[in-house]
């Protein structure tokens, strides 16, 4: 097994593991909303809601070890379909990362939202900003030393980074405030559901815009 083999199953593992643990504070907040959720009933609801700090950490690391095997089969078999074409694979291994920086997102904006109880308005225009911000430093050190397995070393690619991630941190928070404050939560639809919905569109429009610039201008060999 070839150096670029092992970092992209070693890859894998480190967000199947990672993963879990970021959707713990979007779950919580979806769970504890009113807002009737198909599939689960009250007790159901209940019985999360009433989950203990570590119950949730076990639950997390059961689920990770689910997820990694799921994604070293999913990677496995990309890499025997797409071996002999390497913008596939990058495409593939942007994929898990946008996965990992978009998980880690939401889990900073839905702790930042749970410890304040404030889900609209400037507050959340401030937690997406910081959650947005964090999670792009991780995807620096991802994609430079993964997708796209860049050898710059100078400070030119990281300043390059910055300028296309500010630019995806505008896309980013103006998708999310014209879905949640703009349009505002249709029918009956709660505002915490309706921010995940926001949240979801903001990132997808702002992951395509990412994977361009980084790689045709950050990354580009």
């Amino acid at each position: 097994m070839s150096l670029s083999d092992k970092k992209d199953y070693w890859g894998v593992v480190l967000i199947g593991f990672c993963v879990p643990f970021f959707l713990i504070p979007t779950v919580n907040n979806v769970i504890r909303d009113e807002t009737k959720i198909p599939f689960l009933s009250q007790n159901l609801r209940q019985y999360f809601i009433d989950l203990s700090f570590l119950s949730w950490l076990f639950f997390a690391l059961l689920f990770s070890f689910l997820l990694i095997a799921i994604f070293l089969l999913v990677l496995f078999t990309a890499k025997k379909l797409v071996a002999n074409i390497p913008v596939l694979l990058q495409i593939i291994r942007f994929v898990f990362v946008g996965g990992f920086n978009t998980l880690l997102d939401w889990g900073v904006v839905n702790l930042l939202v749970f410890i304040s109880g404030l889900s609209s308005g400037w507050q959340f225009y401030f937690f997406k900003a910081t959650s947005f911000l964090v999670a792009n430093i991780a995807s620096y050190f991802w994609n430079k030393n993964w997708t796209f397995q860049s050898d710059k070393k100078n400070s030119s690619a990281f300043w390059q980074f910055f300028v296309v991630s500010l630019l995806g941190l505008l896309i980013n928070v103006s998708t999310a405030w014209v879905i949640v404050d703009f349009i505002g939560p249709i029918r009956e639809i709660s505002a915490i559901i309706w921010m995940q919905f926001g949240l979801l569109t903001a990132t997808a429009i702002s992951m395509v815009w990412n994977f361009i610039g980084y790689k045709l201008i950050v990354f580009k060999k």
